[in-house]
């Protein structure tokens, strides 16, 4: 990412011993590269999950918590 929110939210998540999840990206064809946030989620019906899958974890391409549109780290 581009700023600084992951280091200063993960600093006060620390206090209550949390962290945010980051995902590392490699590649030249990609547009983010880098670390990034990515948000995990959850089934919302369990009985409807399907049998040996895991749900989906999205990689933001803007910032959450300041809006920065997230560019390549160089």
């Amino acid at each position: 990412m581009n700023c600084d929110c992951i280091p200063r939210i993960d600093e006060k998540l620390a206090e209550q011993n949390f962290a945010l999840d980051t995902s590392f990206l490699l590649g030249e064809n990609l547009s983010l590269s880098g670390v990034t946030l990515s948000v995990g989620t959850h089934w919302k019906d369990s009985s409807k999950k399907v049998r040996g899958k895991k749900p989906p974890t999205i990689v933001v391409t803007f910032c959450p918590f300041c809006g920065k549109k997230a560019t390549k780290d160089e």
